[in-house]
């Protein structure tokens, strides 16, 4: 068995989270607008007017095959880490 220690200072910490944060903030956002394609699109086809979906959630609809694409594309762990944070 191994063991392996790591002294690391406050700056490293906040520089690493730093970055990551924001990146983890995109994937966040991501997975919002994923999870919202579907009951959108069922509010739509329910016979609603598509003028009571906010602009953003009509560019969800809009931008539904990118979004999907874009998600498939993100690593489990990721997502796994984010689930966390949120």
């Amino acid at each position: 068995m191994f063991f392996v220690f790591l002294e690391l200072s406050n700056e490293t910490i906040a520089l690493t989270l730093g970055q990551m944060l924001p990146m983890i903030a995109h994937y966040k956002t991501l997975t919002d607008k994923y999870n919202l394609i579907e009951p959108l699109k069922e509010l739509v086809m329910d016979g609603s007017s598509e003028d009571v979906l906010t602009p953003e959630h009509r560019n969800v609809i809009d931008n539904a095959d990118s979004i999907r694409e874009q998600y498939k594309q993100t690593p489990v762990h990721l997502n796994r880490l984010c689930s966390k944070f949120y």
